[in-house]
């Protein structure tokens, strides 16, 4: 059963709320995550608005050797829900785009989300499982993989999902 971010209709700038913040990356399909040289990866949304409406200024952050890296872009919202977006990257990444949907496997606990998104010129489709936490248990995990063989965007990634290393 799929369950959107939001459970009633809100203002958009509301609805952007829910991703506003720090989640922590726990299992994911994506190679750059799982070859195990990028350590604490983090997404971090902010609401923003400039001159074309509302949006998430979206930073990606991770370890590597030490010493922190990112990936900047910002993702503006497809739908009134502010579950479906179009990321644009920043900087010499502004060439590549990719849309991406997020929702909340269980609608009871908005600190987990599953964020599915399309290929792009550098990069395949996949998922990623966030947490507002550093930790998820195991037991946890497997839930959402559970929800995410039942909703029809994340059921094809759920085979080559794996927990991160370290």
């Amino acid at each position: 059963m799929h369950h959107s971010i939001h459970r009633k209709r809100m203002p958009l700038h509301d609805a952007l709320h829910a991703p506003n913040g720090r989640w922590h990356l726990h299992a994911s399909t994506f190679p750059m995550w799982l070859k195990g040289d990028r350590q604490q990866p983090c997404f971090n949304y902010r609401v923003i608005t400039d001159g074309e409406g509302w949006a998430l200024d979206d930073r990606v952050t991770w370890q590597k050797n030490g010493h922190e890296r990112s990936i900047n872009g910002i993702s503006r919202p497809l739908d009134e829900d502010a579950s479906h977006f179009k990321w644009r990257g920043r900087g010499w990444l502004a060439i590549a785009s990719s849309r991406w949907e997020i929702f909340h496997p269980d609608p009871r606990d908005y600190d987990t989300a599953v964020v599915v998104f399309s290929r792009t010129l550098l990069t395949p489709a996949g998922a990623d499982v966030i947490a507002r936490g550093p930790e998820l248990s195991e037991q946890n995990l497997h839930a959402i993989a559970d929800a995410m063989r039942a909703h029809p965007s994340a059921r094809s990634h759920v085979d080559a999902l794996l927990r991160l290393p370290g």
